[in-house]
């Protein structure tokens, strides 16, 4: 079946039934609205070292606890609200269950866990800066999953990317390798664990889901990952801590909730390595 074209789209047909849609021209006003979201998400997410901080130093729970949670009450409160406001927005398809899985597994539960430990392991600054080496690993995928051109600006701009983030984490000062190295490792797994976080949410839109229903569902599957590889004990801590409660529901409903809708709402406006 040939492509079906139009002004602004093309629909290609990758299997029977089966469409997606790549917009072939956004407006500007779109282009603004997609990266104003973005933006919003990583201010959102800029102050995830805040409460990481406060929730293990102050409360002493563990990392694994605490992203957990930050998943779990995401999840839960979203799932609620959609239960008595959208409920059509929880069907899945049955070809899409391994899709929903594998993203809340790997894209939400490792790059949670691999965040964290960039965060509590070295400097906030430096986890912080060497997480957006990300706009390189989804560059390269993109040019060679997608096709699209590795343009002389790009190879600059991300060769760029790559020398501010080498120069705040003092990549060239040996002493500071040896005193913070294994941080550094968790800063570079930490960028490439957010560009698969980032390609995986863009396919969820792309295979026609609203946004609500790609969060909830990889939120809500990290979070049965994340609460499976804790041991109850450390679980249950929050239980006997209170005080810890405002903490993990600012997390939980502002870096995370907010911060992955805006995030992903955003994708549906501009590309993936443009985000």
């Amino acid at each position: 079946m040939a492509p079906l074209r139009s002004s602004r789209c093309c629909v290609l047909q990758l299997a029977p039934a089966r469409f997606i849609r790549y917009p072939l021209a956004m407006p500007d006003s779109a282009r603004l609205r997609g990266t104003v979201l973005v933006l919003t998400a990583a201010c959102l997410w800029a102050s995830l070292g805040l409460f990481y901080r406060v929730l293990a130093e102050d409360f002493g729970l563990s990392r694994g606890v605490i992203v957990a949670y930050r998943a779990g009450i995401a999840s839960l409160a979203l799932l609620l609200t959609l239960a008595i406001v959208r409920p059509q927005m929880l069907i899945v398809r049955r070809r899409d269950w391994l899709y929903f899985l594998v993203f809340g597994s790997v894209g939400v539960a490792a790059f949670f866990l691999v965040y964290i430990q960039a965060i509590t392991t070295g400097p906030l600054a430096v986890a912080a800066v060497l997480l957006y080496t990300a706009p390189v690993w989804i560059t390269i995928w993109a040019a060679l999953r997608q096709g699209e051109r590795l343009t002389r600006r790009k190879v600059i701009a991300l060769s760029l990317a790559l020398l501010g983030c080498a120069l705040v984490a003092n990549l060239f000062d040996r002493a500071n390798l040896n005193v913070n190295g294994i941080a550094l490792v968790w800063g570079v797994l930490s960028g490439i664990a957010y560009a698969a976080y980032s390609v995986w949410s863009a396919e969820g839109t792309r295979r026609g889901y609203p946004v609500w229903t790609v969060v909830v569902y990889s939120l809500g599957i990290g979070a049965i990952v994340l609460f499976a590889a804790q041991p109850l004990h450390e679980s249950l801590k929050p239980v006997r801590a209170p005080a810890s409660w405002p903490w993990l529901l600012g997390v939980s409903l502002g870096p995370s909730l907010l911060a992955q809708t805006c995030f992903t709402f955003g994708l549906t406006y501009i590309r993936t390595s443009t985000a």
